[in-house]
């Protein structure tokens, strides 16, 4: 290899450093990395820990939590899709309990286990302004998943009860939530059922609504 071609290889190499580095960089300041980790324990339908200690939390939906209707058969369904598997992960996000909000793919699968637990109906979309467009996205799959009532949605197809959602949130509460309560007349909307709350993209927010269910 004579001195000028070494001179140029040494130069591309170096500058593909530096596209690499420019690259992640940017992948950092968007709060987006890929990565891959073998599933260790599964925590309820939206959640599981890896191996390696780390948290992951499903990006853009959240299911029924410890005392809701359908709770144990969620997180028997993820089970079944990620336990002790390979997963390939892409974070959009921490949250403030350090968890990793990713979207999740278990080996072998073509759709993400987020998207299938909204399609089979052990999930719903759960809005927040950096997955916006996960909601956008996943919101249609589960309004097909309500009018078909499968799996929970046959059971709150039969829930009555009106709710107050908050149009900034996108969550919706009970009539006698003090946290409903406190919704600014700009951003409250009343639902009938809670039927209704889901199929406009709204979740349940966290407290009156499994009180309210496990009287």
């Amino acid at each position: 290899m004579n001195r000028t071609f070494r001179f140029y290889y040494i130069m591309l190499i170096l500058f593909s450093l530096a596209l690499f580095a420019g690259d992640e960089s940017v992948s950092q300041a968007g709060k987006e990395k890929w990565f891959s980790c073998v599933v260790e324990k599964v925590l309820d339908g939206d959640s599981i820990v890896c191996k390696n200690g780390i948290t992951l939390r499903y990006a853009g939906i959240d299911s029924p939590e410890y005392g809701m209707p359908w709770s144990n058969r969620a997180r028997k369904r993820n089970k079944e899709l990620v336990a002790f598997k390979k997963v390939n992960c892409l974070m959009r996000t921490k949250d403030r309990y350090g968890r990793y909000i990713c979207v999740v793919f278990a080996e072998g699968q073509r759709r993400s286990v987020n998207e299938i637990l909204i399609r089979e109906g052990y999930a719903w979309v759960y809005y927040h302004k950096n997955t916006e467009d996960l909601w956008k996205k996943w919101l249609p799959l589960q309004r097909k998943a309500m009018k078909l009532e499968r799996k929970v949605w046959g059971f709150w197809a039969s829930k009555q009860g009106r709710v107050i959602g908050n149009k900034r949130s996108k969550r919706f509460h009970t009539l006698t939530c003090s946290n409903g309560a406190k919704i600014s007349k700009r951003n409250r909307i009343p639902f009938y059922t809670y039927f209704d709350a889901f199929y406009a993209g709204y979740a349940p927010a966290r407290g009156c609504i499994i009180q309210n269910l496990t009287r």
